[in-house]
């Protein structure tokens, strides 16, 4: 083995290790790293004008105003919301109480079967599959109580990682920072270290931010039309604290996977259990074809639109990256797909246009 391939392999065995370790060092925080460098994207047009205004300040004072003016934009108005949050949580109280007070009483006994739909229900199994009467009151029980355990360990979950989210939020704002200083010689640094002619870097980098700009606005959007049509569902039905309830559907509209669901569903099921059959048919019915709807479908056609993505593609990737990467895959999985043409591309401008014969290019580039 000729020396140069030595030094060759060692350097690049060397290296790739430690790019491994400092990915694993940051991996704790990409979060709220990914978190800041979405914020940098959609406020840094506020940055440079700022920077315009106050043209004889310091790059960290730039930075050190607009890092506040976008703190400020996410604070307040989690703020305004919690407080509403907190002013209409009274009225929610009694009606958590019953639901309880009436959980327990079906669990303690056959109250449960006291509904007339529950007696037809369970009649029905008796004369089909000759289920007993005890053995369908714990089938029921058991199914209930599956269903809010997963509910409360979820709810517990979120509510064990609020010092990580505060502690996240530090973080971000910090890297913000530094983002909002150093933030165009990083992208330079970047770009310089990626083998490709400068076109096809541009078109990369142009490609990223649009699709991370869109990513973000279409979800915000979604998540406030779910909040409008989950609080006009509940007050049709009258449920108590019909606008907690709404706030609280479209916060989990961002929760991978089961999204906006963990609200409407169980508050379904438990109006049904109750007796109030036709109300938690109509909250099913409307979380289903209405809230459920908006989380896939809308977020899917916002984020296309403008970021000129295939929407069946945008639609996999977008539930598949949530189901891989959780809520980070909301992010993820978009930029996959809007990074793949580019490279498919560049792929087809640079080695099958090489390679192939004319005849058959010019029948690939027919409408």
């Amino acid at each position: 083995m000729r020396r140069d391939n030595l030094f060759h392999y060692f350097f690049l065995a060397v290296f790739l290790f430690l790019l491994y370790q400092y990915w694993l060092i940051l991996n704790p925080f990409l979060t709220p790293i990914l978190g800041a460098i979405v914020l940098l994207i959609l406020a840094y047009p506020m940055h440079l004008a700022l920077a315009k205004i106050t043209k004889r300040r310091s790059r960290g004072f730039h930075a050190f105003v607009s890092t506040m003016i976008v703190t400020i934009l996410i604070v307040g108005p989690f703020l305004a919301v919690c407080w509403l949050l907190f002013n209409e949580s009274t009225s929610m109280g009694p009606a958590l109480q019953q639901w309880n007070a009436a959980m327990q009483t079906w669990h303690g006994g056959t109250a449960l079967l006291a509904t007339p739909w529950m007696r037809i229900i369970q009649s029905r199994l008796l004369h089909v599959f000759g289920v007993e009467r005890i053995d369908f009151q714990n089938a029921m029980m058991h199914l209930l109580g599956d269903l809010f355990a997963t509910v409360s360990t979820t709810g517990q979950s979120v509510a064990k990682n609020a010092i990580i989210s505060v502690i996240n939020l530090l973080i971000m704002i910090f890297t913000l920072f530094f983002l909002f200083k150093d933030g165009a010689e990083i992208l330079i640094s970047f770009k310089r270290l990626i083998p490709m002619r400068a076109i096809h870097k541009d078109l990369l980098v142009q490609k990223l931010k649009v699709t991370v700009t869109e990513i973000v606005r279409g979800s915000i959007v979604t998540a406030a039309i779910q909040v409008i049509c989950a609080t006009i569902g509940y007050l049709i039905i009258r449920v108590p604290a019909a606008f907690t309830l709404g706030v609280l559907t479209g916060i989990a509209s961002f929760i991978p996977v089961i999204g906006s669901a963990l609200i409407w569903a169980p508050l379904g099921i438990v109006l049904i259990v109750q007796g109030s059959i036709v109300k938690g048919t109509l909250i099913l019915i409307w979380g289903i074809l209405v809230i459920s709807m908006l989380d896939n479908v809308l977020r899917t056609w916002l984020i296309g639109k403008k970021a000129k993505l295939p929407l069946l593609f945008l639609f996999f990737s977008i539930v598949g990256g949530a189901e891989v990467y959780g809520l980070k895959g909301l992010l993820i999985g978009p930029l996959l797909v809007a990074i793949l043409p580019v490279f498919f591309d560049i792929y087809r401008e640079q080695y099958l246009r090489k390679s192939a014969p004319e005849p058959i290019d010019a029948v690939d580039d027919a409408p």
